[in-house]
């Protein structure tokens, strides 16, 4: 579990609060040798004013640490996931869902535009949903190497920026997330079969974690006359997700929109 915290906090060193936090856990953490090059995807329902050398690098850093790893601060290694102007409009709410997804057009700067992807729920049933949930994570090949629940929506409020040559981290809000490691279930990756015992798991079990989202939360079945537990991550959103198309617009909450939606109505309503 990591945490924010409304202040300037100065003990960045022991990485107590915000991504340094999350960089001083993951810094420890074993992973597979494709987490290298794995990106980290960021899903949010709200999208602060970012910096282009805090999100792809400060930020970019902290989550992408492991243990022994080596870092690549690249665009092609960040993948925002947001809605699109026309999934807002074909939404089950319709453009009122948008007053959900608070972004200002000025928001939108143009280093992001590479990085946005399409929100896709479909895998959990929720396609026309526009979503409120935040994840965070890393995969590659079906291998999930960390995922993180959280309060925290994309902004350097939320998260944290180190200040007076990274001497201080200022936080501007209260956050709260949840980090789900392999290494607790005694692997290097949430797709791989756990060959030893971990804290809170039988010792007479193998443990094999898929990246899907289904009805049972887990199921047994029999292999070699030894019983596996095969447990189904719940990841709401379609992995890998799709790279915006040239006619993908990201949605922005003041912009005017003439084309109707499902109720039919206009953006603004009013």
């Amino acid at each position: 579990m990591y945490r924010g915290l409304f202040r300037s906090h100065f003990l960045v060193l022991n990485g107590r609060f915000g991504h340094m936090r999350v960089r001083n856990i993951l810094s420890k953490e074993h992973m597979d040798a494709e987490a290298e090059n794995a990106p980290l995807v960021c899903q949010f329902s709200s999208l602060g004013s970012l910096q282009e050398t805090w999100l792809l690098h400060e930020f970019k850093t902290s989550l992408t640490s492991r243990k022994g790893g080596g870092i690549r601060a690249n665009r092609a290694g960040v993948q925002l996931v947001w809605p699109t102007v026309e999934q807002v409009r074909t939404s089950l709410a319709g453009y009122s869902a948008g007053g959900s997804l608070p972004c200002p057009q000025r928001n939108l700067k143009p280093f992001l535009s590479p990085l946005f992807h399409r929100w896709d729920g479909s895998e959990s049933n929720r396609k026309e949903a526009m979503p409120h949930i935040k994840t965070y994570l890393r995969h590659s090949d079906g291998k999930l190497h960390f995922f993180m629940l959280t309060s925290a929506n994309l902004s350097g409020a939320a998260w944290g920026k180190l200040e007076k040559g990274g001497s201080q981290l200022l936080v501007r809000s209260y956050e709260l997330g949840v980090l789900f490691l392999p290494s607790f279930y005694a692997g290097s990756s949430f797709s791989l079969s756990a060959n030893r015992p971990s804290r809170g798991l039988s010792h007479h079990h193998k443990y094999e974690f898929i990246v899907a989202f289904g009805e049972h939360a887990e199921r047994d079945k029999l292999t070699s006359g030894e019983r596996t537990t095969t447990v189904v991550f719940p990841v709401p959103h379609k992995l890998p997700p799709s790279k915006y198309t040239p006619s993908d617009r990201p949605w922005y909450w003041d912009g005017v929109f003439s084309k109707l939606d499902r109720f039919g109505m206009k953006w603004p309503m009013y």
